[in-house]
């Protein structure tokens, strides 16, 4: 049997990591990782399309882990 192991990229890795240490708002998230907003957002939206982190409900825009499925 072969399983599929998903490979993501070290910035996407960098990014979980820093979310492991909880929520955080966008602005904050894209100065401590030294990103532009352009390949933040592509980031961002890449483990949003693997249902790996979720974005917050209030304005300024805040990212979370989402929560672990079986």
């Amino acid at each position: 049997m072969i399983y599929l192991i998903p490979i993501r990229s070290p910035d996407e890795q960098r990014l979980l990591d820093l979310l492991h240490l909880g929520p955080v708002d966008n602005d904050k998230a894209r100065e401590m990782l030294k990103w532009d907003d352009a390949h933040f957002e592509i980031v961002k939206a890449d483990l949003v399309a693997q249902k790996l982190i979720i974005i917050g409900p209030d304005r300024g825009g805040t990212i979370r882990l989402a929560p672990k499925t079986k």
